[in-house]
């Protein structure tokens, strides 16, 4: 015989299991469709933009997340061009332009209930803010969840936009 609690861990393993499968394809689409629209995007402007593709892995940053994330990097600063176009405030707009439209058009063919949004700068404010505001207008039940170093100024975040929680 095999104890009871030893089939209630199994059938947990495998919940959890499928979860992360389920959410890692939804990852997965994500961070293809915010790559596209980021280097299509950015080759109309731009020379030399090179196609890294989407790729997945163990990031740290992103584990035991229970919903589709992804990591974007833009640019290596290390690359002369790439860190000389790293300076200009404008370069740095169309990347994070292009990266919202991407998650616009996800959100568009993919309806969610819950959506965490990650500002890790202040001068992410206006970012969070559309963002919110896409998410609601696709649909206005999703609750808007933002965290990360911009939730330092929740109350100005919550009266501002469209996000519903700030932790």
């Amino acid at each position: 015989k095999v104890p009871l609690s030893n089939i209630r861990d199994d059938v947990q393993y495998i919940l959890a299991d499928m979860v992360a499968n389920t959410k890692m394809n939804e990852s997965s689409q994500l961070a293809g469709i915010v790559q596209n629209n980021l280097i299509q995007g950015m080759r109309k402007k731009f020379k030399n933009v090179k196609d890294l593709r989407a790729k997945g892995g163990p990031f740290y940053v992103l584990y035991g997340a229970n919903m589709p994330s992804v990591l974007v990097e833009t640019s290596f600063i290390s690359n002369p061009m790439e860190g000389k176009r790293l300076r200009s405030s404008k370069y740095r707009e169309r990347l994070a332009h292009f990266i919202l439209q991407g998650i616009e058009k996800y959100f568009s063919e993919n309806q969610a209930d819950v959506v965490g949004l990650s500002a890790v700068v202040s001068t992410s404010y206006m970012q969070v803010k559309r963002l919110a505001k896409i998410i609601k207008k696709i649909n206005k039940k999703t609750l808007v969840i933002c965290g990360g170093y911009l939730t330092a100024a929740a109350n100005t975040v919550l009266n501002k936009t469209e996000v519903d929680i700030c932790v």
